[in-house]
């Protein structure tokens, strides 16, 4: 039992309420659970609405709820709707994607199932860098390994929501500010070997912005 406010604010509470909003609250329900909140919260009972509602909160409770009280209308500047958001945000930050997958929240790309969700946090990417420079990709182990280099490069990648700049790249294997220094040619020598160590991701060339993982 809880006694104080500094108990309710312990690592171990934290995690507990943590795990309960991640378990009774984020794993994606279906069309019919959806219909049946709407009943039970005196919403529509339309067959296309109910579609949107799906497609918009991809079933995830607290964001149907939200849709069918507001009647399947968003207001992104509404302070309720972006606490949720960052709620959800913050609930998902410490899982990979392959327990997102197991919630039904991401797709196999990785991609947030919800429409909203898709639309204001990142894609997820299952990649995991141990701490021997051993990697994994959707949860296998991979047979190549990385360099401390690479490592610092795709966590940076990953950071930045899928995308690094040359300038970034430069900074990372040369220091900071000595772009000028070095050749495009010599950045891109170094992106094609790092994409080479990944079978089931590729890092891309993005023309006037710098590389992208797919």
């Amino acid at each position: 039992m809880v006694s104080s406010g500094l108990e309710f604010h312990s690592p171990e509470v934290k995690e507990l309420t943590d795990h309960f909003y991640l378990t009774f609250s984020l794993p994606a329900g279906s069309l019919a659970d959806i219909k049946d909140m709407s009943t039970r919260f005196g919403g529509t009972k339309n067959t296309n609405t109910l579609g949107t509602i799906m497609k918009l909160s991809g079933g995830i409770p607290k964001l149907a709820k939200y849709l069918i009280v507001n009647e399947c209308k968003v207001d992104e500047n509404d302070l309720a709707f972006k606490t949720l958001i960052k709620g959800i945000s913050d609930s998902i930050s410490g899982y990979s994607p392959s327990e997102l997958k197991q919630l039904s929240l991401v797709d196999d790309s990785g991609n947030f199932v919800s429409e909203l969700l898709a639309k204001h946090l990142s894609k997820t990417w299952d990649i995991k860098i141990n701490f021997d420079l051993s990697f994994e990709e959707k949860g296998i182990l991979s047979k190549e390994k990385l360099t401390a280099l690479e490592a610092k490069i795709i966590k940076k990648i990953l950071d930045n929501g899928g995308q690094i700049s040359k300038e970034e790249v430069s900074d990372i294997k040369w220091g900071i500010g000595k772009y000028d220094e070095f050749s495009d040619q010599a950045i891109n020598k170094q992106m094609r070997r790092l994409s080479q160590k990944f079978s089931k991701f590729t890092i891309v060339t993005i023309p006037k912005v710098g590389f992208e993982i797919q």
